[in-house]
């Protein structure tokens, strides 16, 4: 399957979509902007409600998905060196239902989204019950 992704990635070179695989970062000026001023749990009304929460406090951001890091790491682009803060990570990549906290409209226990630990660099997922902020990207 990763051999699929790479060959598609290069004929979908520019277009940004890779049909059954979703946002592919191929644009050199992602940035991170920061982390929401408030923490939230994972029922937030959808991604739209997400991204909305960023764009009001970091214009034109949306949420972070896993992708934009780890292009960014791959990059050497700057990215802070403490907190955590929710991302998107499309389908579960997990055998629970790790999805986005349902699309950012769970907070049950036995749910779960992905975060972004930037003091270790690695992607987690935890509860959507708990709060945390969201890392904001454009």
């Amino acid at each position: 399957m990763f051999v699929a992704l790479l060959i598609s990635a290069k004929a979908m070179a520019g277009s940004g979509n890779l049909p059954g695989f979703g946002f592919f970062p191929n644009k050199l000026d992602i940035s991170f902007e920061g982390f929401t001023a408030a923490t939230y749990d994972g029922d937030q009304g959808g991604y739209e409600a997400v991204d909305a929460v960023c764009a009001a406090e970091y214009p034109l951001s949306h949420v972070c998905q896993d992708m934009e890091i780890l292009w960014m790491i791959n990059q050497n682009k700057a990215l802070p060196d403490i907190g955590e803060g929710w991302v998107n990570g499309g389908p579960p990549g997990y055998t629970a239902d790790a999805n986005d906290c349902k699309g950012w409209s769970s907070a049950a226990l036995s749910v779960y989204g992905r975060y972004w630990d930037f003091v270790t660099d690695q992607g987690w997922m935890r509860g959507c019950v708990n709060e945390m902020k969201f890392a904001c990207c454009k």
